[in-house]
């Protein structure tokens, strides 16, 4: 039903070809073993049919990415547009019926609210309008997480390994592996990895080594771009501005030490946090927003991850009570409001004011996505205070009972 709902993205997903289009290419090159980095030609374009100015026009994800939509090569662009974009959602509500049923008790008929209340969810209209692999991460985070939970160490690494292959970002989690000293779920998300980028080079080696180009190429064309909501984007705007807005500030020396240390301290507070906290799904949601905010690019269809620290959080905030339960309230109601609005349209929509001069550099600041970013870190962090603060005083009335 869901599917029926998004089917005008998915048509207009076939038209424009989108992201999606990247994927299609580079996974044939892929096979072939041809060069994947090259601009598409004229010819690529032709044959799949898509609008040649409403997509990428280049391949800039990774090879292990283009190994999972490999098999999707052998049908024609037109249905493999329709199945990926029936398994993406397929991954997402898998996603969230999992975290819901191992988390909360729900019903039916509030299983089948929800689901039809994510249909007018930006995030995942992008997502699907995009042809994007955010819901497939999102499955296997889902996946390691219970098998942690559950004590499958083994399991759990293979699913964190899969993430990682998919998109680089999740390689941020195995940093709380080393935290939480779980070596057999680290050691064997690290030697698949290992092994895949090793299989991949001995097939084409030129895919491994092209790629470390053009991630610093991805990094330099969208650092400052307005729909890049992770910390680089953010602060890239504000010294070098975007299409229709002057930056803020003119010292671009200063940006890299900015951004570095902004990235170090996150870092930090992630992994002492982490030492200290017990609670293993507060830790993994903070590192999932952690994860996404140092991210060189996170874009709106990135936020359907958030999913994951969303449903673990919410044990937290229904447990607290008095003010900050109310608090909880607010920020979590105000980050799905942000997350909810259309950032595309809204910066077409302030780019018509900026047609005959730009906008003041105060417009930087309008950016929703980082707010959403920003409103998850407020989240983890104040729930990881109530929940030390809890256990201080359990510790203190086991020990007044003893």
């Amino acid at each position: 039903m869901t599917f029926v709902a998004f089917w005008p993205a998915v048509e207009s997903l076939i038209r424009e070809g989108r992201d999606i289009r990247q994927d299609y290419i580079a996974a044939q090159r892929l096979l072939a073993q041809h060069e994947l980095w090259s601009p598409f030609t004229d010819e690529e374009i032709a044959k799949i049919g898509v609008d040649p100015q409403s997509g990428m026009p280049t391949n800039f994800h990774p090879p292990t990415t283009l190994l999972v939509f490999a098999p999707f090569t052998f049908l024609s662009f037109r249905w493999a547009v329709i199945l990926w974009s029936f398994f993406s959602l397929l991954f997402f509500y898998s996603s969230l019926y999992v975290l819901i049923v191992t988390n909360y008790q729900i019903r039916a008929v509030e299983w089948l609210v929800l689901s039809l209340a994510t249909v007018f969810w930006f995030p995942l209209w992008l997502h699907v309008r995009f042809g994007q692999f955010s819901s497939l991460v999102l499955l296997f985070l889902t996946i390691f997480g219970l098998a942690i939970r559950r004590g499958n160490r083994v399991f759990a690494g293979i699913f964190l390994a899969i993430a990682c292959l998919i998109k680089i970002f999740p390689v941020f989690i195995l940093l709380l592996l080393v935290v939480k000293r779980q070596w057999r779920a680290l050691l064997t998300a690290l030697g698949i990895v290992c092994l895949a980028i090793a299989v991949i080079y001995l097939y084409h080696p030129e895919s491994i080594i092209g790629f470390v180009d053009i991630a610093f190429e991805n990094d330099r064309i969208f650092r400052s771009y307005f729909g890049n909501f992770s910390l680089n984007g953010f602060v890239g705007r504000l010294f070098h501005g975007t299409e229709g807005i002057e930056p803020l500030f003119n010292a671009s020396s200063v940006e890299p030490i900015i951004r570095y240390s902004g990235s170090l301290v996150l870092i930090l507070l992630a992994i002492i946090l982490s030492y200290r906290i017990s609670d293993f799904d507060l830790c993994l949601s903070l590192y999932t927003v952690v994860m996404l905010i140092l991210s060189p690019t996170t874009w709106a269809h990135n936020f359907v991850i958030l999913a994951l620290p969303t449903a673990l959080l919410l044990k937290h905030i229904h447990a607290s009570n008095g003010f900050m339960r109310r608090i909880n309230y607010i920020l979590s109601s105000s980050i799905l409001v942000l997350s909810a609005v259309p950032h595309w349209q809204f910066y077409e929509w302030l780019k018509t004011y900026a047609s005959t001069q730009p906008l003041s550099g105060w417009f930087l600041f309008t950016s929703p996505g980082f707010y959403v970013l920003v409103g998850m870190l407020l989240l983890c962090l104040i729930n990881s205070r109530v929940l030390e603060k809890s256990l201080d005083r359990s510790d203190f009335h086991r020990k007044m009972g003893q």
